[in-house]
């Protein structure tokens, strides 16, 4: 199936120096276009190495700079809109500083197991040669039982000091739901060794879901947009935000897309409202992910 891909390549990053933060105080969800503005290098499509010999994690002499930073976790089960039930584990790490953008591979600065609504990580370190973007990932604990897939949200890291992500809110998704769509029609060719998901929302300035939004990708470098693909570059859910309808052109009442994305590649997007009262979307909100995971992403008015 050919798609269009554009890459954010984060290869020797050891020449840009920049300052441990990079947005407000409580920032939205990220906008990792931020490390295109900071001189990042561009790739159109997936490397030709893409795969283990790619991955990358950062050494203690890499990382730089002392940073550190407090984070309380909110974790919600995506389709229910409360705390999962049984345990998590969650592993935070700095991300966006490495070639797979996510690393879901390499040895996390923290972790702990939660089987409550709320997990805190105190003075946890977020130095990086890039010090833009934060991560937590949730799955099942090794050894427990399959119910949830690996689900990756980030946050853009707050420029005062101390540093505070308070809520920082953790999606997660079963294993039930992420194999329903794997199986969908348009999505069950897909290598899922090699691709994952990310789950896009659009939000009102009040963070409500935003109907009938039509999502583009955005050329950072020179602005333009293009339309995705319908049912082949993204695939919009029904008003319950999982139920996969195809040949839906627009969100629904849930303002939610899924986009299927090669391990450690970057779209840029945006979204159009093509009814009711006109919002101006972000120009440009970076999303990536990792094989077999889903990444949760939140598009906000600017």
């Amino acid at each position: 199936m050919a798609r269009s891909y554009l890459g954010l390549l984060v290869g020797t990053v050891g020449t840009l120096v920049l300052g441990c933060g990079g947005g407000g105080g409580k920032p939205p969800d990220i906008d990792a276009a931020m490390l295109v503005d900071a001189g990042m290098p561009i790739d159109a499509g997936p490397p030709a190495d893409a795969g283990p010999s790619s991955l990358k994690c950062l050494t203690p002499a890499e990382r730089g700079a002392v940073c550190t930073l407090d984070i309380r976790a909110t974790l919600t089960q995506y389709e229910t809109a409360s705390a999962p039930a049984g345990n998590l584990e969650l592993k935070y790490n700095t991300a966006w500083d490495v070639p797979q953008v996510f690393p879901t591979t390499c040895t996390p600065l923290a972790m702990m197991t939660s089987n409550a609504a709320m997990a805190m990580f105190t003075q946890v370190s977020c130095s990086s040669p890039a010090p833009f973007v934060v991560t937590l990932m949730a799955d099942d604990p090794p050894g427990g039982a399959d119910d949830f897939v690996l689900s990756i949200n980030d946050r853009r890291l707050p420029a005062t000091v101390p540093r505070v992500l308070d809520p920082f809110r953790v999606f997660v998704l079963s294993r039930a739901t992420f194999d329903g769509w794997k199986a969908s029609a348009g999505l069950s060719a897909i290598d899922w060794s090699t691709h994952g998901l990310a789950v896009v929302t659009f939000r009102d300035s009040g963070t409500a879901p935003v109907q009938a939004v039509r999502v583009f990708e955005v050329n950072p470098i020179t602005g333009s947009q293009r339309v995705l693909r319908t049912d082949e570059e993204v695939f919009y859910l029904g008003a319950d935000g999982t139920t996969l309808e195809p040949g839906r052109m627009l969100t629904s009442a849930s303002g939610t897309a899924l986009l299927p994305l090669f391990t450690g590649q970057q779209l840029f997007l945006t979204g159009q409202v093509t009814s009711g009262t006109p919002i101006q979307f972000e120009a440009r909100s970076g999303v990536s992910t990792a094989a077999g995971a889903v990444f949760f992403e939140q598009i906000d008015p600017r």
